[in-house]
């Protein structure tokens, strides 16, 4: 993960069912390569996913914790 991020790719980027890298970390609990992701570039953390739902919130309805 470091070593894509370390050539600025883009944990934005959408699938063709709107899933970001960000998300998949979040939805498959992937605490590390999430608290990477966020540490390098954090802009998608506020969008909206389905019923209007942000990272934010399916991570905590998933119970994970950043530090």
């Amino acid at each position: 993960m470091s070593h894509l991020l370390k050539y600025n790719a883009d944990v934005n980027i959408e699938n063709n069912q709107g899933n970001t890298p960000l998300s998949d970390a979040v939805e498959c609990k992937c605490v590390e390569p999430l608290a990477i992701m966020l540490k390098h570039n954090s802009t998608g953390i506020n969008k909206k996913y389905d019923e209007g739902e942000t990272l934010l919130h399916i991570a905590v309805r998933n119970e994970i914790i950043v530090d």
